[in-house]
């Protein structure tokens, strides 16, 4: 494992990132037990993973990501997010209240108040069974909940820090509803978080140009997620995202231009997409730790293997460029 400083934070990391709060939820979603889960996330620690991100005690993660970790809870980093829907007590408990909570204030722009936020974060602490957090995310924030969600918010998380509860303060933006990342944007100009969380992946690089240069600039960590959904974890699954995807191709173009690239894949000896895909986020410049979510031991060896494996191949990386 390859280890990093994360931005201005006193972090140091892994830069792999075990994700609890994706669509497998450490394979929860997918019919794995609480034990079975268990054994994942200590797994990922035997292969050197050191940072763990979870939902913030959204669908049971957290407990689970705690008991886990308990052993070697002081060689270990927790990354976890802050439910920003009003009545974050009562929809932390039920997912698809939650979804729906959290897609209305979205659209609504709205915000939890402070108690709320507060709240919140205590009850994410005895899900843990933790007395710290060492980073601490508002998240998936849209451009519409932005202003409140510094207002409300962001003092809770500074005061949190302040009494050593956290040791960085994060925000994700909500990478499909905001795909000029104009959150980050907004947040890296106001220079207060210690760690931002973005999309990132071989078909949607636009934090390139926005995201990666303006945290590099002001010393703020980059966690990568999505490296591997929409579109990149099988060759069907590619054909799809070019031909559904932004500058849609017609669907006979984009089988050849899928089976091209994978073709080319094979004649430089990269096993699969989804192995190219983290190999690609984990070398772009300015990205310190990537995200992946499993919850199959061997998807998670492969994955790791993936990302620490050196840059991809020059014209490998081309054809990625001329993907979409």
């Amino acid at each position: 494992m390859e280890y990093v400083k994360i931005g201005r934070s006193d972090l140091f990391s892994s830069v792999v990132a075990l994700g609890g709060g994706g669509p497998s939820r450490l394979g929860l979603s997918t019919g794995s037990t609480r034990g079975e889960a268990i054994a994942l996330i200590r797994r990922a620690f035997d292969l050197g993973i050191t940072m763990f991100d979870s939902k913030g005690i959204i669908g049971g993660a957290d407990e689970i990501i705690g008991e886990a970790l308990r052993p070697v809870r002081q060689q270990v980093l927790i990354s976890t997010k802050v439910n920003l829907a009003p009545a974050p007590g009562l929809v932390s408990r039920y997912r698809m209240l939650h979804r729906v909570a959290a897609r209305t204030a979205e659209t609504l722009g709205l915000v939890a108040d402070a108690a709320a936020v507060r709240s919140h974060v205590e009850r994410t602490l005895r899900a843990l069974a933790s007395d710290r957090l060492e980073v601490l995310h508002l998240h998936a924030v849209v451009p519409g909940q932005y202003a409140k969600a510094v207002e409300r918010a962001l003092p809770v998380l500074q005061r949190l820090k302040a009494d050593g509860l956290i040791r960085a303060i994060g925000i994700t933006e909500s990478f499909t509803r905001d795909p000029g990342h104009e959150t980050l944007t907004r947040a890296l100009g106001d220079d207060f978080p210690d760690v931002v969380m973005t999309g990132f992946n071989m078909l949607n690089r636009s934090a390139r140009s926005s995201v990666l240069p303006a945290a590099a600039n002001r010393g703020v960590g980059v966690m990568g997620m999505f490296a591997v959904r929409q579109g990149l974890r099988s060759e069907a699954d590619l054909v799809r995202a070019l031909h559904r995807g932004p500058g849609a191709l017609p669907v006979d173009e984009a089988a050849q231009r899928t089976a091209a690239f994978m073709r080319l894949l094979r004649d430089w000896g990269v096993p699969s997409l989804s192995h190219a895909a983290y190999r690609y986020c984990r070398h772009e410049p300015g990205i310190d730790v990537i995200l992946v979510g499993t919850g199959n031991p061997t998807h998670l060896e492969q994955n790791v293997a993936a990302a620490l494996a050196g840059p991809l191949p020059e014209p490998v990386l081309r054809a990625v460029e001329a993907l979409t």
